[in-house]
């Protein structure tokens, strides 16, 4: 439903699927990894639900695996695994740290041994490829073959994928937040091809995503 909602639970790791109009508890999915749990992704085309999951062999230690888990959209039943290399990042929210990109790709931030964005190909499901993204952080989809990424220079880049998902070319915009006096948070709104940030100062930040290269508009204060 258009009203429904993911809450992820870091103490019990697990995420609970609310219906944001009568409060009820749909169900839940469980994350048997260490990291906070991302909320699980939705897939109204493929009828599928996506968790980005991370396991160690030996409950907290061992050889650590990192995969996406299919879930069946209408039972949530497990109807499979994708892996990919060990190198997905977490957060205290873990909010831009995994989405889809189109109906056929997911990307997954990455912070070891240095940022990158995964690319996972879900209709032949298999890893795709690494994508570095050096001083830049979190992944914001843009369109079916487009996603951005906050850097540390206060600009944002864009990473526009081959449809095979391979990186085709990035571009940056010109900084647009100051990252030392104002820096912005890491959750944003979507309103189609925009993506709007706050700072830290109650500055929003409004940025358009629909030409090659992204374009902010004069921030405004709360």
């Amino acid at each position: 439903g258009d009203h429904w909602v993911w809450v992820p639970d870091r103490l019990l790791e697990h995420s609970l699927l609310f219906d944001g109009d009568d409060g009820r508890v749909l169900g839940m999915i469980d994350s048997p990894g260490l990291l906070t749990p991302q909320a699980p992704l939705v897939s109204r085309d493929r009828k599928e639900i996506y968790s980005v999951d991370v396991d160690y062999a030996r409950g907290r230690r061992g050889k650590r695996s990192d995969f996406v888990t299919v879930y069946d959209l209408e039972t949530m039943k497990v109807k499979g695994e994708i892996d990919f290399p060990t190198r997905a990042g977490s957060g205290n929210t873990a909010i831009a740290y995994s989405a889809l990109v189109g109906p056929r790709f997911l990307a997954v931030f990455n912070q070891f041994p240095a940022s990158s964005v995964s690319i996972i190909d879900l209709e032949r499901r298999r890893f795709v490829g690494e994508i570095g993204i050096a001083g830049c952080s979190g992944v914001y989809p843009v369109d079916e073959l487009r996603f951005a990424t906050l850097c540390g220079n206060g600009a944002t880049a864009v990473v526009e994928l081959a449809p095979n998902g391979r990186k085709r070319q990035l571009f940056e915009s010109a900084p647009f937040f100051d990252p030392v006096e104002d820096p912005v948070f890491t959750s944003a709104g979507r309103i189609g091809a925009r993506w709007i940030f706050v700072s830290f100062a109650g500055r929003v930040h409004d940025v358009d995503f629909s030409r090659s290269i992204p374009i902010a508009s004069p921030p405004w204060s709360l």
